[in-house]
This record gives C-alpha cells, sequence and structure tokens, in this order.
C-alpha cells in the first residue's frame, strides 16, 4: 500500500510504521492510537487501504477491527 508522509506528529502512540522504496531508511508511522479532549476518548487512526485489494486484505481488517475494538475498551 501506498505511505502517506505524515508531516506533523501528534501526541500519538505508533503501533505500525513502515517504509518505502524509495526511501527505505526513513520509518513512518501508519497505524496510531491517541486520547482526544477533557473526557481522554479513545481514537484508533490509521493512512492504511487506498485501494480495494489492501481494504479486502484479512491483515488490514484485522488491524481495523482492532483498533476499533482498542477504542471502545473491548479489546
Amino acid at each position: 500500500d501506498e505511505l502517506y508522509n505524515n508531516l506533523t506528529r501528534f501526541d500519538v502512540t505508533p503501533v505500525l510504521s513502515g517504509v518505502q522504496a524509495q526511501d527505505p531508511d526513513r520509518v513512518y508511522t501508519v497505524a496510531w492510537t491517541h486520547t482526544y479532549g477533557p473526557k481522554r476518548a479513545r481514537v484508533f487512526s490509521t493512512t492504511l487501504a487506498h485501494n480495494a485489494a489492501v481494504m479486502e486484505d484479512p491483515r488490514y481488517l484485522d488491524l481495523v477491527a482492532r483498533g476499533v475494538l482498542w477504542a471502545v475498551g473491548k479489546l
């Protein structure tokens, strides 16, 4: 999948990183968690999956499912 470069790093906890073929020495965070607001709501986010083949991949679906379960406190 494509790695979209995150130009701004907020206060997040990386959960998955990757590299691009043309720049193999630089590691990019492609999935992360953090908390938001005064109630510290749990947030899971990813920049992966830009085509149907990736979105149908069981590994991607597992990543998203586990991220959602973590966000709702059920993991």
